[in-house]
């Protein structure tokens, strides 16, 4: 089934532009895609990047990983699929971000928490940024500025 096949069958429609980046992700993060858009509309910000893409990333200080010698998870593994997605929850009437810029922890704990039960749903692991170690509590209680890259849309898949 194509991309736009399956995008006609859930609740929320991805746009041309997300579905494109649905393209050389891993099938199951791509079957994850999908069923998040039957709970909650969102747009895929991010998916397959390229070297050049991720080392401009990585010089503008948006990502640790500079895509040559630390790979993304955005880039293709080996078997030619990229193993994360940025995505961005669009709730209507909800704002992910506070006034200042910073990440709403409450919400992008509420999305996280989504994004585990949908992935259990499926029997699949994700991890995402919001909760970069495995305690979420720590998570919650650091300060923003001690999470290097804060990073509450990336999800990715975990083998």
């Amino acid at each position: 089934m194509t991309l736009q096949e399956r995008n006609k069958r859930v609740r929320y429609k991805y746009s041309s532009s997300s579905l494109s980046k649905l393209e050389g992700v891993k099938p199951k993060l791509v079957e994850f895609a999908f069923e998040l858009a039957n709970v909650i509309d969102c747009k895929i910000v991010y998916g397959v990047r390229t070297n050049e893409e991720q080392f401009t990333l990585y010089k503008d200080g948006k990502s640790s990983f500079d895509g040559i010698t630390k790979k993304s998870n955005h880039q293709k593994k080996s078997d030619g699929f990229g193993y994360a997605l940025d995505i961005l929850p669009l709730p209507k009437g909800v704002n992910m971000y506070l006034d200042d810029g910073s990440e709403d922890n409450i919400r992008w704990g509420q999305f996280d928490g989504l994004c585990h039960g949908i992935a259990y749903k499926l029997g699949i692991k994700v991890k995402t940024g919001f909760k970069w170690r495995d305690n979420m509590m720590d998570s919650l209680q650091r300060a923003e500025r001690s999470n290097t890259f804060p990073d509450g849309n990336h999800v990715e898949f975990v083998v």
